[in-house]
């Protein structure tokens, strides 16, 4: 592999991240690709060819930069997902003009695919207290406990407190907040009048 993007970044991170670069470049590309099919009505165009062809580059490029010698699952799920996308591709012919126009749709939902399952994974494989404080509920002590385990920089010790969380503290609702002061009835006394008034109209209909 190439050197990391950033000091400090682990390896597996910077899999992930060039994943994202060839994935999120391949969808734009198979989005136009088949966009450009749908317009001209010719699925074998050399402009269509030619995003197809930008598209394996990228799967081939995805499928270098995601090193299974690192032994991360995740990491070589990607790997796996991305070379049978490109074995797909190959197999029908779509970048010699041989796919017709529902089968580059099929290709376009399966890079699609690809991108969500690079998200996911990123998900799961970063550190970020932001990205899953939602299953805290607000709650102050999850949210904390979430830092801690952030703070010691090993993602594993941070899945694990992300899971415990999960199972503490996710269905109990805003516990540890402020509590909210009724806000004030703004608009009542217009909200009367209109009620009336539209009384007054639902009488004059029915009489």
């Amino acid at each position: 592999m190439s050197h990391l993007s950033y000091e400090g970044q682990s390896e597996v991170d910077y899999c992930i991240e060039c994943a994202v670069k060839h994935g999120q470049t391949a969808k734009v590309s198979m989005r136009e690709a088949l966009q450009r099919a749908e317009s001209e009505g010719n699925p074998a165009s050399e402009g269509v060819k030619e995003k197809i062809r930008d598209i394996v580059e990228e799967l081939t490029g995805t499928e270098k930069d995601t090193d299974t010698a690192l032994e991360n699952e995740n990491i070589t799920m990607l790997n796996t997902h991305a070379r049978d996308l490109r074995k797909y591709i190959y197999s029908t012919k779509a970048s010699i003009g041989g796919a017709d126009i529902d089968t580059l749709r099929e290709i376009k939902a399966r890079v699609d695919q690809l991108v969500a399952e690079i998200y996911v994974v990123r998900e799961k494989e970063e550190i970020c207290v932001p990205c899953v404080s939602w299953i805290c509920y607000g709650n102050v002590e999850c949210i904390e406990a979430l830092e801690q385990a952030a703070e010691t920089g090993d993602k594993e010790v941070f899945r694990q407190a992300v899971e415990e969380a999960k199972g503490k503290f996710q269905h109990i609702e805003e516990p540890n907040l402020v509590e909210k002061e009724p806000l004030p009835d703004y608009g009542a006394d217009i909200a009367k009048e209109r009620q009336r008034f539209l009384e007054q109209i639902r009488a004059e209909i029915g009489k």
